[in-house]
């Protein structure tokens, strides 16, 4: 294994950030490096290399409060009652 680092400033760490979040849920994922090479894969040849489909998957990738962000934005009629795992 090897490591490759680099100096952001940040608005680039958030843009960064926020990709690697987006390919982590898509590709049902929780390592940065895996989303990482999959952003890069794609950027290269248009291929990602370990696309997951489970819906299921995805969700637990992207984290719950993306999910709901989502699904409020897809299906804005319907109204949900959540109560998150912790109160800030």
């Amino acid at each position: 294994m090897t490591t490759l680092k680099f100096k952001l400033k940040p608005d680039q760490l958030e843009i960064v950030q926020a990709a690697v979040a987006k390919a982590k849920g898509e590709i049902g994922t929780e390592y940065d490096n895996v989303a990482i090479e999959n952003i890069c894969a794609g950027y290269v040849g248009g291929v990602i290399t370990d696309h997951q489909t489970d819906l299921k998957g995805v969700m637990k990738g992207a984290g719950w409060e993306a999910v709901l962000t989502a699904f409020d934005e897809l299906f804005p009629d319907v109204g949900l009652v959540v109560t998150p795992p912790y109160v800030q």
